[in-house]
């Protein structure tokens, strides 16, 4: 029974779990508030994907390794690869606890500067930093999609009047669904970027 459900883990969550921990280390960082949902589901889906992947690999003709025996051995290296990725990149600081956590690169950095600041400082200056790095991407994105649309393209003629005016329906839709996704981003992330600053 236990062998049965550490396999259903080890094919339908680990690796795809220990693979999104790996991409975004930092808590919070796919979703404010529903993060370990967003972790779990994607690491379900992705768990499925790296687990056809490698069962492609091992039932190659010119391998013959297409046993149960394999798949474990397989799967478990490739889950324990992408546990220590996350690792590496701070993605496990709740192990601190028990002294195996390793804190992002760039901490331990300044760490060595005369002031070292706490994880929890760091974390907060590393907030500030990314999203207003993501506020200059969306606004740049923003200023784009207007001058695109002061442009106004125009189809070649031989498309016709019907569907060179349907096209441009289109396109005008579209900048209009882009300008409300990337002003909303900026919204958001001016917001959370109150919250982080004091007061």
């Amino acid at each position: 029974m236990i062998r049965i459900i550490f396999g259903l883990l080890l094919i339908f969550f680990i690796p795809g779990f220990f693979a999104i921990n790996a991409l975004f280390p930092r808590k919070k960082e796919l979703d404010e508030e529903y993060d370990m949902l967003y972790r779990v589901t994607l690491g379900i889906g992705l768990s499925i994907t790296i687990t056809i992947l490698n069962g492609f690999f091992l039932g190659n003709p010119s391998m013959k390794a297409f046993t149960s025996t394999n798949i474990w051995i397989s799967l478990g290296i490739i889950s324990t690869i992408l546990f220590f990725i996350g690792w590496f990149r701070g993605a496990y600081c709740s192990l601190a606890k028990i002294g195996l956590a390793r804190m992002p690169p760039s901490f331990e950095a300044w760490q060595k500067t005369t002031n070292p600041p706490t994880l929890e400082k760091w974390w907060l200056d590393y907030d500030k930093e990314k999203n207003g790095e993501k506020i200059k991407k969306y606004e740049k994105k923003l200023s784009k999609i207007y001058a695109k649309e002061k442009k106004r393209y125009r189809f070649p003629k031989r498309y016709g009047t019907f569907l060179s005016s349907l096209l441009q329906r289109f396109l005008q839709l579209l900048y209009h669904f882009m300008k409300r996704y990337y002003k909303s981003r900026i919204e958001r992330l001016r917001k959370e970027l109150e919250k982080l600053s004091p007061k």
